[in-house]
């Protein structure tokens, strides 16, 4: 399967080929004549699109689920206002959160949940 990489490098050298073409034999050159045939025919488009539809499948929450791993020990953690937001958008629900709770460790000792900085035991 091809990679977003793949994908760029294959699109950075039609581009190469046309402007190489251009210069060293003009418009009607054969590798600009073979980049319009490709153009035309929508398969650069194709390109373009199949490039963008693996960048979002990469920045997908299900992307991201496969990538996260287990919190080591001792990671500090910094609890933003929209936390609990972003913690319901990944379908988590209230005994999810209990459950986050009791594995970390306020930091300062005396701040709440909702204020700060979390220390995993």
């Amino acid at each position: 399967m091809a990679t977003i990489e793949d994908i760029d490098a294959y699109i950075d050298d039609l581009y190469k080929l046309r402007q190489e073409s251009i210069l060293r034999d003009g418009e009607y050159g054969r590798e600009n004549q073979i980049f319009k045939a490709i153009r035309n025919e929508g398969i650069l488009q194709a390109l373009k699109n199949k490039k963008v539809e693996l960048e979002n499948k990469e920045m997908s929450l299900e992307s991201l689920d496969e990538a996260l791993e287990p919190v080591p020990k001792g990671t500090t953690i910094v609890q933003t206002k929209r936390f609990e937001k972003d913690f319901r958008k990944l379908g988590l629900n209230d005994d999810d959160l209990i459950d986050l709770e009791e594995s970390i460790v306020t930091y300062p000792p005396e701040a709440s949940l909702g204020s700060g900085v979390y220390k995993f035991r």
